[in-house]
């Protein structure tokens, strides 16, 4: 993770991108930052699948547990969805544990500068002046604060309570809150994708138009699926699935229905297991049922 850590700090996700596909296990935390990566370089909408997402819906975020190292990442999210409230609480929960390391503070000092709370953005950058490596970066984030030359996006969200442990409901509302946001609307898909909830997923599909020229593969995917389950109120959504897309659904559900042995699974992945179909199929921890909520 300290190379990962790095190219996090320089804003280098492609970089962020290459250190995660060497890692080979499961783990939670490489999850989520991959899928941030996949977010900051453009392809969350495209390549999601290419990674197997095997912690569903929590693939996209870190609930709070207590864990030191995941905490310490758990901001991310809501700082680069300018949800300032929540990526300061994450780092403020983050030093009572992990202690007054340089990381968390230098995160304070922005998320209470974009909070527009300067004097306790001042109290954290007094703390990192006295150090040896974090006092040139703390006398410059002072300048900042004095000058009002401010470059963080204002946080528009009103008053809303969050849930630490499920970041659906907060995607929602940022969505509602802010339309446009197309970070928070991609992430709302991917939540919805990943935990199964096509109905969901479907009645926010219209938002597509804003961003795309064009519906991203894994998201006609997924809607050829709920097409198939709810011919009529997919109707309603005046969406068009390409004739590829047809046809490869085609192809999949005739290999899927002759998918009898291990190697028939082996062969059905090596053609499709950058789908949204092979995921509810074979990989979603919530099985291969399409939930409602």
């Amino acid at each position: 993770m300290i190379k990962v850590d790095r190219h996090i700090k320089n804003n280098e996700w492609h970089e962020v991108l290459i250190e995660t596909k060497k890692y080979q296990g499961k783990n939670h935390l490489v999850s989520y930052i991959n899928n941030l990566a996949l977010y900051k370089t453009g392809r969350l909408p495209y390549d999601l699948f290419l990674y197997p997402q095997s912690f569903g819906k929590e693939s996209i975020f870190i609930p709070w547990n207590g864990q030191t190292k995941e905490n310490e990442y758990g901001d991310l999210i809501y700082a680069e969805l300018g949800y300032w409230n929540e990526a300061h609480r994450w780092a403020f929960e983050s030093m009572t544990i992990n202690g007054e390391n340089a990381a968390i503070l230098q995160k304070l000092v922005r998320y209470n500068i974009a909070n527009k709370r300067p004097l306790v953005a001042q109290r954290f950058i007094n703390i990192l002046k006295e150090t040896k490596f974090y006092k040139n970066w703390a006398i410059e984030e002072e300048k900042i604060l004095h000058t009002e030359k401010i470059n963080y996006t204002e946080q528009k969200n009103q008053i809303h309570f969050s849930n630490i442990s499920d970041i659906g409901a907060d995607l929602l509302f940022i969505t509602r809150q802010e339309p446009d946001n197309k970070m928070a609307f991609e992430y709302l898909m991917s939540y919805y994708l990943l935990s199964n909830r096509l109905l969901d997923f479907a009645q926010n599909s219209s938002n597509m138009k804003t961003f795309y020229q064009g519906v991203p593969p894994i998201y006609e995917q997924a809607l050829i699926v709920f097409k198939t389950m709810y011919p009529k109120e997919f109707e309603a959504l005046e969406l068009e699935i390409s004739s590829q897309c047809v046809e490869q659904f085609k192809a999949y559900s005739q290999s899927y229905a002759n998918c009898k042995s291990q190697s028939d699974q082996l062969r059905l992945r090596e053609q499709f297991g950058a789908s949204y179909w092979y995921y509810l199929n074979f990989i979603s921890p919530y099985g291969n049922k399409i939930i409602i909520q």
